[in-house]
This record gives C-alpha cells, sequence and structure tokens, in this order.
C-alpha cells in the first residue's frame, strides 16, 4: 500500500498532477494509513496535491470523537515538513486544512488555531516577508474559497488566539493590500471582509509604515461613496479610519483595473450593504446569544439557591451523622467494656469450673475418707462393745443349761440390767 503511494507521488511528480482516479486511490490509502496511526500518512499529506491529501484528512476528522481529532490536527501541524514549510507547501496545505476544517463545520476554534499556527510558520520560514506566492495561496485557497461566514468569526472570544493574531494580520492584511509590484488583483469586497475581521481581533494588529501605505493607496481607488461608507463603520474607523484615503486617487495601475473589472457584478453600495448584510446577521446571533445568556443567568441564580439548600441539608445530614457517630463511638466503647466484662466473666466461670473439678475431687476424697473413718470406728465400737459384753456371755453360757429359779432369776435380771447399763455407757441409745 505505501509503495502504491509512493509510485502515485511519483507520477504526481513526474507528471506535474495526478488524474481523478489516481488522485481517489491516493485519498483512499492516505485514508487507511490515518486510521492505522502510520505516521507516513501526515508525510505524503505534504507531498499529494491538497485535494487529494488535505482534503480527504479533513472528511477522516469528521468521523472521529473530539479529543483524537484534536490529537490528529495536532499531529498534522507538528509534522516536520509542516513546520520546515519548503517552498510553502506547508503553508499551502496548512490553510486548505483550516478550509475544509470550516466547511465541515468542526469548530471555529479549530479554524483558528489551524489558521493561526499555518500564518505563524509562513512568517517564520519566509526570507522575504509576506512574498507573492503566500499572497497567491492566501488569497486563491483561503479568501476566495472559503464560506464568507469565516469573516464573521469574532476571533477575540478565544483566549488561546492571542498569540497568533499577529500573524494573521500580517499575512492577511498583505494579501488584500498586496504591494503594486505584485501582479495580482484583489476585489474591493474582500479588502472589505478582511479590514472588518480584523476589527474582531483581541489585540489590535497595529500596521507598520509599508502596510500604512497600501492600505492608503488601494482604498484611494475606492469609489466616494464606498470610502465614506466604509469610515462610517465604527470599528473600522476606529482602528483603521486614519490610514483610508480622504479622497479618491485617480492614478490607476493595470492591476487596479482589473480588480475593478473583477467587481463589475459589485457596485461599491451592494459590497458594503452585503457585508453589513452579514454583520447585521452575526448581531441577530448575538443578540440570541445574549438571550440564552440571560437563561443561563436566571437558571443560575435558580441553580444556586438550590445549591444553597443542598448544602444547608449537607450541614444537617453532616451533623446527624455527626452525632450517630459519635453515638456509634460511646455504643462501640460500651460494647467493648461490656465485652471485656464478658470475657473476664467467662475466665472466672472456667476458673469455677476447675475448681468445682478440684473441690468435687477433694469431696470424693474426703467423702471416701469419712467412710473408712466411719466404718473404723463401728469396727471399733463393735469390738470395743464386744469386749464390755464378753464377760457377761460367758457367764450365760456358764448357766445356758441350767433350770431357772427364782434366785437365777433375780440373779439373771441383775445382768441384763448391767448389760443395758453397759450398752448405754458405750453409746447406744436405748
Amino acid at each position: 500500500m505505501i509503495e502504491e503511494l509512493k509510485s502515485l507521488y511519483e507520477k504526481q511528480r513526474k507528471k506535474g498532477g495526478l488524474n481523478k482516479a489516481d488522485g481517489e486511490r491516493a485519498s483512499e490509502i492516505i485514508t487507511e494509513l490515518l486510521k492505522k496511526d502510520n505516521e507516513l500518512a501526515y508525510e505524503y499529506m505534504m507531498k499529494i496535491s491538497p485535494e487529494y491529501g488535505v482534503e480527504p484528512f479533513s472528511i477522516y476528522l469528521n468521523t472521529l470523537d473530539k479529543e483524537t481529532r484534536d490529537k490528529k490536527i495536532q499531529t498534522f501541524l507538528d509534522n516536520q515538513e509542516f513546520k520546515e514549510n519548503n517552498s510553502n507547501m506547508g503553508f499551502k496545505r496548512g490553510l486548505v486544512l483550516a478550509r475544509e476544517i470550516f466547511k465541515q463545520k468542526l469548530g471555529s476554534s479549530r479554524v483558528l488555531r489551524v489558521l493561526g499556527e499555518t500564518c505563524k510558520v509562513a512568517i517564520e520560514t519566509s526570507k522575504s516577508g509576506v512574498n507573492s506566492q503566500i499572497i497567491g495561496y492566501t488569497y486563491q485557497d483561503f479568501i476566495k474559497m472559503v464560506d464568507r461566514k469565516f469573516f464573521n468569526i469574532d476571533v477575540s472570544k478565544y483566549s488561546d488566539m492571542e498569540e497568533y493574531e499577529v500573524y494573521m494580520g500580517k499575512v492577511f492584511v498583505n494579501t488584500v493590500f498586496p504591494d503594486a509590484d505584485i501582479k495580482i488583483a484583489i476585489p474591493f469586497k474582500y479588502q472589505l471582509l478582511v479590514l472588518k475581521w480584523l476589527t474582531s481581533f483581541k489585540t489590535v494588529y497595529e500596521l507598520d509604515s509599508n502596510e500604512k501605505g497600501k492600505v492608503y493607496i488601494h482604498s484611494g481607488n475606492w469609489s466616494e461613496e464606498l470610502r465614506k461608507m466604509v469610515l462610517e463603520d465604527e470599528d473600522i474607523n476606529r482602528r483603521y479610519g486614519q490610514y483610508i484615503a480622504v479622497e479618491k486617487i485617480e492614478d490607476k495601475s493595470p492591476i487596479e483595473e482589473k480588480s475593478k473589472s473583477e467587481d463589475k457584478n459589485f457596485n461599491d453600495r451592494d459590497i458594503f450593504k452585503e457585508i453589513l448584510n452579514d454583520i447585521s446577521e452575526l448581531e441577530k446571533r448575538f443578540t440570541i446569544k445574549d438571550k440564552q445568556v440571560e437563561k443561563t443567568i436566571s437558571n443560575l441564580s435558580f441553580y444556586k439557591t438550590e445549591n444553597e439548600k443542598l448544602k444547608k441539608e449537607k450541614e444537617m445530614l453532616q451533623e446527624r451523622v455527626d452525632k450517630l457517630s459519635k453515638a456509634n463511638e460511646i455504643e462501640t466503647e460500651k460494647r467493648y467494656r461490656l465485652n471485656m466484662e464478658n470475657n473476664k466473666l467467662k475466665e472466672e466461670i472456667e476458673n469455677l469450673k476447675a475448681n468445682e473439678k478440684i473441690n468435687q475431687k477433694q469431696v470424693e476424697e474426703v467423702f471416701a475418707n469419712n467412710e473408712i473413718m466411719k466404718k473404723s470406728a463401728v469396727d471399733g465400737f463393735k469390738s470395743k462393745l464386744g469386749s464390755s459384753l464378753r464377760s457377761y456371755y460367758y457367764e450365760f453360757q456358764d448357766i445356758e443349761d441350767e433350770k431357772v429359779d427364782e434366785e437365777m432369776g433375780e440373779i439373771m435380771k441383775l445382768k441384763v440390767k448391767e448389760i443395758f447399763e453397759e450398752l448405754i455407757r458405750q453409746g447406744v441409745r436405748i
């Protein structure tokens, strides 16, 4: 694809141009390279004729989002061949791009940005000032071709354009008011359009002595009626009125006669009326904008009131949030303390359980010991009781087989009584 584009460029260089089919093919290739972000697209835009390079580029820009569009335009302006501007090829293509961006309605700020950079490149790379080639390109590729609504743009609205105003002013003033030796005829209508446009600059473009002389000479060819109407325009008169000839200069060059003939379809009044109509249209647009601004201010006031309400609501909510946050901190602290107490109680319970086990074991041991002691005491008691009663038992055995008479019964009574007394002494309750 790149080789094909290179071949088409060689064909253009040898033949002085491309036919329609070759030109359209070159446009297709450049557009494809742009889609692929291939830097060669910008290099060949500086080589291929603008109608097959720059114009398709502007159409491609219209398909992009704003951010990508601005990046592509900046890449064009940063191109080394554009900045070097050999033989004013970069300047010519910058003019065409600015014109086509305006045609594609991609925004006045972008048009002015490209035009400003283009004029800056022309002035900074030219060793002979605004020469005939720069004038020819500016007139043929921009002033004559651009939609006349371009000259209704109020440049002062774009703060970032201030640095470019001096470059645009120099290029456009010297184009529509060229030196006498430059064989180019500029119709009066373009001179008036440019002067009126220059009055919209934020910084007044100050004419140098040479430019003042050229404005004076060219305005000397205006009719008395046109000159009077121009000087009645407050903006033009305030900035450039002092350099406009107060009366008609009779000496005319062939170029001036040609300029006059090119204006044959417009008399002086028609030219100026046309310009005034454009200005009137612009003023109407400004009136609409003023109404929109008033509406915006009204809306702003409403939104400001609403914003104040929202701020108060926000403050109230913030106050509630702070209170809840503080309450939450207190609750959190309480929960923390309770949790600590709970943990302490759990620890105490665990200790009690452990002690309970120990105590239970001790109880069991005591109980077991008690049982042993009880058994030992009973056994001892039995043994002692047995010892105490043994003598009575022996006596009983001695008389067990004898017949009990009255005397023996009395004796037995006494013995039984002694046994009971012994039992009582041993702790047996009877």
